[in-house]
């Protein structure tokens, strides 16, 4: 992971802009913990996909005669036998019976966005700060973090030093 910056201001206490680029590199050597980290993507089973379809959002999206789940055309059996089928191996794992544990990702996605920066100071402590950053409006994650990272966005900020 890295970034650059390039930065241009003029002599003296003016205003300023940069260029920024942050990237990272895919990651593909998971560890078993970071294949089990839900902030990375967790282990699952056939038992937790119908744990969700049980629950209150995909109930709602679920034919209550039927059974099927109106997006897919599918029954919670189809869907299980689809993502996890028995005797089957899915990213390395065997999947024996609805409790066999599959990581669902085996690597992290490497990305790169583009910001740009800028800042006016207002006196000896004070300035003002602001950026749009994703002005690609990639979608992206720090790994570990658990969080994926808003599209193009922009803040504006007053900085005081003391």
């Amino acid at each position: 992971m890295g970034a650059m910056r390039l930065r241009y201001t003029q002599p003296g206490r003016r205003p300023w802009v940069e260029v920024a680029v942050t990237a990272a590199g895919e990651q593909s050597r998971l560890s078993g913990g970071d294949r089990d980290d839900e902030r990375i993507g967790a282990s699952f089973r056939r038992a937790d996909i119908a744990s969700y379809f049980r629950g209150s959002r995909a109930a709602a999206l679920t034919d209550p005669s039927s059974g099927v789940f109106r997006p897919t055309g599918e029954t919670l059996p189809q869907i299980q036998n689809r993502v996890l089928p028995i005797g089957s191996t899915v990213n390395g794992v065997r999947v024996i019976d609805d409790n066999s544990r599959v990581p669902l990702y085996l690597s992290t996605a490497g990305w790169a966005i583009v910001s740009i920066r800028s800042g006016f100071p207002l006196g000896e402590r004070w300035q003002i700060n602001g950026a749009i950053e994703n002005l690609l409006d990639k979608n992206y994650r720090y790994h570990g973090s658990g969080v994926d990272a808003p599209g193009v966005n922009a803040w504006l900020g007053v900085r005081f030093a003391f």
